[in-house]
This record gives C-alpha cells, sequence and structure tokens, in this order.
C-alpha cells in the first residue's frame, strides 16, 4: 500500500490555498462594486433631494446697488436702476406685512427705455406671519431647514414638482431654502425666528435668476451683519 508523498500534500494544499484566496478575493471584488454602487446611487440621491450650497457661493453682492430694511427684522439690496413697489393695498395685510415687488423696469412708465430694451424681470416679496400659528409644535422638525420645508408645505406655500430640487443655504441663524426648477432658481424660503414668520422671494419672470440670488445672498450677508 503506498502512502501519499509529503510534498504531495504540500502542493494539494498549495492549491488549495490558491483557489480559497482567489474566492475570497472575487468576494471581496463583488462587494466593493456593490459598496460602490451604492455610495454613487446615495450621492445621485443626495443631490436630488437637497444640495447644499457653500457660504461662499454667489456671495460677491455689487456695491452699487440700493439697501430695503424692513420692519420684520430683515434687509435686502436690488439694483439701484430697479424699482420697489409696495403694495399699498389695505386688503393684503396689516401695516408692514404688505408684500413688495421688485423690478427692473418702471411700472408706472411702460415705455421707459430700460424697460423696452430688456427682458422684463420681477421679484416678488412677501411675509407670511404666524407661520407655526395653529401647528402642533412637537410636530414641528428641530432642523432649521426641516422646519422651513415642514411650514412652507403645512401652509401650501409652495409644492414643488419632480423636477424641483431643493437647495439649502447655510446661515448664521436659521437657514434658506431655495426651490430650483431645473438650473434656475424659482423661490426661496428663509424663517424669521423672532417673528415666526415666513420670508417668501419668488422669481415672477422667464429671466432673472441671477438677480433673486443675489437679492437671498444680500439678506444673509445683512442679517450676519446683525
Amino acid at each position: 500500500m503506498e502512502y501519499p508523498r509529503k510534498s504531495d500534500d504540500i502542493l494539494k494544499g498549495a492549491a488549495y490555498m490558491k483557489k480559497q484566496t482567489v474566492l475570497f478575493l472575487l468576494i471581496i471584488g463583488v462587494v466593493l462594486i456593490g459598496l460602490l454602487d451604492c455610495v454613487g446611487k446615495g450621492q445621485k440621491a443626495e443631490k436630488k433631494e437637497g444640495a447644499t450650497i457653500s457660504a461662499g457661493a454667489k456671495s460677491e453682492i455689487p456695491k452699487d446697488r440700493k439697501t430695503y430694511v424692513s420692519k420684520w427684522g430683515f434687509s435686502l439690496s436690488y439694483p439701484v436702476d430697479w424699482y420697489l413697489k409696495e403694495d399699498i393695498d389695505p386688503r393684503s395685510g396689516e401695516e408692514g406685512n404688505r408684500p413688495f415687488d421688485i423690478y427692473n423696469h418702471d411700472v408706472d412708465n411702460p415705455e421707459s427705455t430700460h424697460s423696452t430694451n430688456e427682458p422684463w424681470v420681477l421679484i416678488s416679496v412677501g411675509v407670511v406671519d404666524g407661520i407655526s400659528r395653529d401647528v402642533d409644535k412637537l410636530s414641528i422638525p428641530s432642523d432649521p431647514f426641516e422646519k422651513i420645508l415642514f411650514l412652507a408645505r403645512k401652509h401650501n406655500l409652495y409644492v414643488g414638482d419632480k423636477n424641483s430640487v431643493i437647495k439649502k443655504l447655510k446661515l448664521a441663524y436659521d437657514g434658506c431654502l431655495i426651490y430650483y426648477h431645473g438650473d434656475k432658481p424659482d423661490i426661496a424660503f428663509f424663517y424669521l425666528q423672532d417673528r415666526d414668520a415666513l420670508l417668501v422671494i419668488g422669481l415672477e419672470s422667464e429671466s432673472g435668476a441671477e438677480e433673486l440670488l443675489l437679492i437671498v445672498y444680500s439678506i444673509r450677508k445683512n442679517a450676519n451683519k446683525q
């Protein structure tokens, strides 16, 4: 009866270990591919659900601008050759709570040169008072961005469609949400915590997306100085 030689056992053992190593590496490779795929999908989902705008982006505000100071504790800047028109209709709200519009044209003089040579831009600004009134306080999220989103949806202020993306602007205080429709900013929300009010800035024209962002960033910049 012949017994296998020791060297044969060693060779067989080495072959077995080699197979096991290859199998192990294959498993690791599959796991890594799966993880990378999950990370990629997660990044895409995060980009869709809510990207964060860096604090320095679009923060260079031109110097030649007018400043509007509101009784509601915020201020904003807009181009010096633009027009701000407040709503004087008493039905629109209490004194200090009326909305106003910012135009790049003179609405009282439609034939002005500025109006006819450039695309019309209209940006509306308004304050919704008592935003937490009649809302269960326990149901309001503690996260400042989620709070704005919750309160805006609770009052049916804006319901984005499937093409809308929420972007978060980090502030020194409670923050701001900007809805984008495709690549164009559509509407922005600031939560005025001291007043329990929501500041709403909306683009009401096809043009003016860049100016909307500059106005939004001017509010942030002015708030950080206070």
